[in-house]
């Protein structure tokens, strides 16, 4: 059974860093990471949305690695619990790939037809086999599906081999 991946957000004392990181178990990461550390820290969120996701968003931010500074718009993010998608740049996403067999498994459960859903979505048949010959689409696209399908755009990437900078 393959168990569910979290992205945490963990905050270094009252005001510090904050870590964006991935784990089955946030808590027990985070009394793990106490263990090494003197300032109190504090589990301020998890999510379901991939953690490449938010350490591109959250990019100009970053101090090391994983580790990111209070910015107003992390703790925005932190405090309405919801990702600005809306502001997901364009090129940023058009570079991923998607991940099909999440798409299949959506279209499954909600039992559309492929004309249901080219309907639903406001799109063609050649998108839909387009997405499924070249495994990518443009983010305007990519958004209808999800909002189709009741998921996040984000929710739809293929991350396997993504890599970021870690400046």
């Amino acid at each position: 059974m393959k168990k569910e991946i979290f992205t945490y957000l963990i905050q270094c004392g009252e005001n510090g860093p904050i870590k964006i990181g991935q784990s089955i178990d946030p808590s027990n990461r985070l009394y793990n990471m106490q263990i090494y550390n003197p300032e109190k820290l504090t589990l301020l969120k998890t999510t379901k949305t991939k953690e490449f996701v938010l350490h591109e968003f959250f990019k100009e931010d970053r101090l090391k690695g994983e580790w990111y500074k209070p910015s107003e718009k992390l703790l925005t993010y932190i405090q309405n619990n919801e990702f600005p998608q809306k502001k997901i740049k364009k090129e940023f996403c058009s570079t991923f790939k998607i991940d099909l067999e999440k798409i299949k498994c959506e279209f499954k459960k909600l039992g559309f037809t492929q004309e249901q859903f080219v309907k639903q979505a406001k799109t063609t048949r050649q998108t839909l086999h387009n997405i499924k010959k070249y495994q990518s689409c443009r983010f305007e696209t990519l958004d209808k599906i999800a909002k189709t399908l009741g998921v996040l755009s984000t929710d739809l990437i293929d991350c396997k081999g993504f890599t970021y900078s870690n400046k």
